[in-house]
């Protein structure tokens, strides 16, 4: 047995094997042999075994694979015991490229377990869903000898898996062979659209760089269980080095996004509801719970920040934001209007009054961005979700505000009780940015450190990119989007995704 110094540089056309896989070689000539010897009758008169081995060295094992070594001479000495005036030949292959890789899987498997799973399927099944069960023991075994990249690689592979038994593909997908190139370069395209709308390890939005490492744990899986000779790539064209053109596109698309200059993250419903959560316990009067109820009004209004919130270091309620008539800016008690069945308008007090008769909401905006000064806007119940009802959310929001002020117009409505000084206060975009960005790093287990520009990205701009993503991920056709949230340009484009998948294939939020 040659050490791999020794035979690059002495016979560099050989290949060594490590000695764990000589000595299985050496049993199975062993075992071999014992039969040929017992029943000459039933096999041919000159008799050859042949074992694969790779040339993968085992790094306790390195030391050892040298004739000077203990075990390498012993080992010699018994192959060649063994070999001497034998009936039976032997032929020691090597395994490389993708047969390596299988060969791999195989032996580092767990054998008892493998054939416990297959033989507790119908006989029909066991061959079908034996690549596919491979695949799985690969994933677990991963592609890498680093630890924590064998670990990403693995749980990347593993979310690709996932993928498949979501969209109702794991068993049709292998054998990889029985799918076309062209096929698997638009799969794969489209694991990339939806990795690129937040479906991740991670529950959020990540780079490109990222969702190519994904797609790329993707491919290698597949080439790993794929006969083709040909050495197709599920990424690329045949013979070609680039990615294919439906996942360039994509790929692009993202890549568009993510250059976008102060860029904001979408207020998405998850992010919603763990605040809500977090604020269940919360004094009414208390900044999380008025930041609960006026997150989830204007998630839906598509609200921009001083609609209904101070700017930064306005808190105090003598100094509150003024638009161009000298009025508060903000959402006041005469903007928003309650109505009953039949469009019965009710009195502010009627609407706080049990039981609860209110069906729609219409809140006017007096003055806004887009000149189209006292737009009105209808909201209605949330029978689905009553966590998630807007109409709830304003009742909130005016019985709070009555409690503070009674009836009184031309106070902004945004209002909560200072937990120290027990003063009142009203919302800041400093208030916003902190309660997003606390849920955020909660709910995306962000670093305060290392994800500390994406953080940032998180303000009262989210509430008004939420609702873009939320309606865009409904299928709300463009124009419709634009005329919800109130824009007189396309510039919403801006921060979204423009993924078809996220109009037909997202789940409905």
């Amino acid at each position: 047995m040659w050490s791999r110094t020794k035979l690059l540089s002495t016979h560099p056309a050989f290949v060594h094997t490590n000695a764990l896989e000589f000595i299985g070689g050496l049993l199975c000539y062993i075992i071999a042999l014992t039969a040929v010897s017992t029943r000459p009758s039933q096999f041919p008169p000159t008799p050859i075994l042949r074992t694969d081995c790779d040339n993968t060295s085992a790094i306790a094992w390195f030391s050892k694979m040298t004739t000077s070594s203990v075990i390498g001479q012993n080992l010699i000495r018994l192959f060649a015991e063994f070999m001497l005036l034998s009936p039976l030949g032997l032929r020691m292959d090597h395994l490389a490229g993708e047969l390596n890789t299988k060969a791999d899987v195989i032996s580092h498997m767990s054998c008892g377990k493998r054939t416990r799973i297959l033989e507790s399927l119908p006989p029909e099944s066991r061959t079908l869903i034996a690549p596919s069960l491979d695949a799985v023991f690969q994933c677990e075994m991963g592609a890498s000898d680093k630890t924590k990249q064998l670990g990403r690689v693995r749980a990347m592979r593993i979310h690709f898996i996932w993928f498949l038994r979501q969209h109702h593909l794991y068993g049709s997908f292998f054998p990889v062979n029985k799918l076309p190139l062209e096929t698997l370069n638009y799969f794969m395209a489209s694991y990339a659209a939806h990795l690129g709308t937040g479906h991740t390890l991670s529950a959020r939005l990540v780079k490109v760089g990222t969702i190519k490492t994904y797609i790329a744990a993707a491919a290698s899986l597949c080439m790993a269980f794929d006969d083709d000779s040909s050495g197709r790539d599920p990424r690329k064209m045949l013979g070609e080095s680039n990615l294919s053109p439906p996942l360039k596109r994509v790929c692009d698309e993202l890549k568009r996004w993510e250059d976008i200059p102060d860029r904001r993250e979408p207020w998405t419903v998850a992010l919603q509801l763990l605040f809500q959560t977090n604020a269940a316990d919360a004094d009414w009067s208390s900044k999380e719970a008025v930041l609960s109820d006026w997150f989830r009004v204007m998630q839906l209004a598509g609200g921009r920040r001083g609609e209904w919130a101070q700017d930064r270091g306005r808190g105090l309620i003598t100094n509150p934001d003024l638009n161009a008539r000298g009025d508060p800016a903000a959402f006041c008690l005469q903007d928003i209007n309650f109505f009953a069945s039949g469009k019965k308008k009710l009195t502010v007090a009627q609407a706080l009054a049990p039981p609860k008769a209110v069906e729609t909401v219409l809140l006017k905006w007096r003055m806004q961005k887009n000149g189209d000064h006292g737009e009105e806007k209808q909201f209605s119940c949330n029978e689905d979700d009553p966590k998630l009802c807007v109409i709830l959310k304003w009742i909130n929001i005016v019985r709070r505000f009555v409690k503070f002020f009674g009836y009184k117009h031309n106070v902004p409505m945004a209002v909560y009780r200072h937990d120290d000084t027990n003063n009142l206060c009203y919302i800041t975009s400093a208030d916003i940015e902190d309660g997003m960005q606390r849920t955020a790093i909660e709910l995306y287990e962000l670093d305060t450190q290392r994800d500390k520009d994406d953080i940032k990205r998180f303000s009262a701009h989210s509430l008004r990119v939420g609702a873009c993503v939320i309606l865009q991920a409904l299928g709300f056709q463009d124009h419709q989007i634009q005329q919800l949230l109130r824009w007189k340009s396309d510039k919403w484009r801006t921060y979204t995704r423009n993924l078809f998948i996220m109009t037909k294939k997202h789940n409905r939020v």
